[in-house]
């Protein structure tokens, strides 16, 4: 499509310039005619200066709009190019996302965290973290030239949105799960902090319920912003 679009300025360039040559030509040959030009035998010389004149002059407008063409032309590819650079980037990023959040969320039911030491966040949750402020970086240079572009922007934006919701949630269901297995080492029978592991058991479940239910509308969003995506590439 890019590539329909140059040809058509070169030869909307080409139309010009010849239209120009052409009147250039009508004019003159009119003004050496001393009009009317039946009587009037057209002198070679003055035919070939005339004609090599308009030449020159058709060259002299042709190639400062022709590079003009051809650098504009280039501008656009180049920008046109990183945008979908960018688009790519950003579907890999959330592809990755979706994969570490997995991973992120068997770590915390299923790992034991060591009660010995302080707490510290498992590596899915740096690693996610880091995807976040990249998808963040790339939302910001996507440029919004037309309506598929717009819609692209705005879904990436609302995950962005919903990744640092669902992010919040897992951090404190991490926490809750070493402060669960701090307790229950200094408490093994469970008679003095019963009551506070009940409470971090449920605030647990009731944090994990909600992340499940973002992480739903993570998904959906994901196949959206794919879709989007494979539009624009197919379009501009």
């Amino acid at each position: 499509m890019a590539r329909k679009k140059l040809e058509d300025k070169i030869k909307r360039v080409g139309y010009f310039v010849g239209g120009g040559i052409l009147g250039y030509l009508l004019i003159s040959f009119f003004i050496l005619s001393s009009f009317p030009w039946y009587p009037y035998l057209l002198d070679k010389k003055l035919a070939y200066d005339v004609l090599k004149d308009s030449l020159t002059i058709g060259a002299a407008f042709l190639a400062p709009i022709a590079a003009f063409v051809l650098f504009n032309d280039w501008r656009v590819e180049y920008h046109i190019k990183e945008q979908f650079n960018s688009i790519d980037e950003i579907k890999k990023i959330l592809q990755e996302v979706e994969t570490t959040i997995g991973k992120y969320v068997n770590r915390i039911f299923k790992e034991n965290i060591n009660s010995n030491i302080e707490f510290e966040n498992f590596s899915e949750r740096l690693i996610l973290l880091e995807y976040r402020d990249l998808l963040g970086i790339l939302l910001v240079e996507i440029d919004e030239k037309n309506q598929l572009v717009v819609d692209f922007k705005k879904n990436v934006g609302m995950y962005y949105a919903k990744l640092n919701v669902a992010l919040n949630h897992l951090h404190i269901m991490e926490f809750n799960a070493y402060r669960e297995g701090k307790l229950i080492k200094d408490d093994i029978d469970r008679k003095i902090h019963g009551d506070e592991i009940k409470q971090i058991r449920d605030d647990f479940m009731d944090r994990y319920l909600k992340f499940h239910e973002i992480h739903n509308e993570l998904t959906s969003r994901y196949f959206s912003i794919v879709t989007l995506a494979n539009e624009i590439k197919r379009n501009i």
